[in-house]
């Protein structure tokens, strides 16, 4: 599944479309952002998903803080140490 399937879990998530085969859209749109771990993607689907899941959106949101926290540290080791 791709960065391009976020949108169209989304109707099916709000019931403008429906598809047999994907079961639990907010599911796959968990474990698509959490994969990913792209800034950009969080920050547009993730208000969206936290409104609908808040449980699960705020599970991606500290996913994503916590890959910003280690970039962080990683860069900071390398600059000062």
């Amino acid at each position: 599944m791709c960065s391009g399937s976020l949108p169209r879990l989304c109707r099916l998530a709000d019931g403008e479309w429906s598809d047999d085969d994907i079961k639990d859209p907010l599911s796959d749109m968990v474990m698509l952002l959490t994969e990913k771990r792209d800034r950009t993607l969080t920050q547009e689907w993730g208000i969206w998903l936290t409104k609908r899941d808040p449980e699960r959106g705020l599970k991606v949101w500290e996913e994503c803080l916590a890959t910003l926290c280690g970039l962080l540290m990683i860069y900071f080791c390398l600059w000062f140490c």
